[in-house]
């Protein structure tokens, strides 16, 4: 998933779940006593709704390519206007 932010997080990107997970966790002041290098991300993840969390101020996009497309479109139908 690539998170594209709205509102107050216009202009950030979060290319990836890795970053979406590290933008979470430091928003809500998470720091594991170990280090998050000894965390299961992917086993925090089925716990964590992690695209919940960011509902409000991002847009999720399946893929790169796929929010590349649409900006393309929209750059087209805003020229086409």
């Amino acid at each position: 998933m690539v998170y594209v932010g709205i509102f107050r997080n216009r202009g950030q990107l979060l290319p990836g779940e890795d970053e979406a997970l590290d933008y979470a966790i430091t928003r809500l002041g998470l720091a594991p006593a170990e280090g998050w290098d000894r965390v299961d991300k992917p086993l925090f993840l089925r716990y964590f709704a992690l695209a919940d969390f960011l509902s409000g101020d991002w847009i999720a996009y399946p893929s790169w390519k796929e929010y590349e497309r649409e900006q393309t479109e929209r750059g087209d139908a805003a020229g086409n206007a």
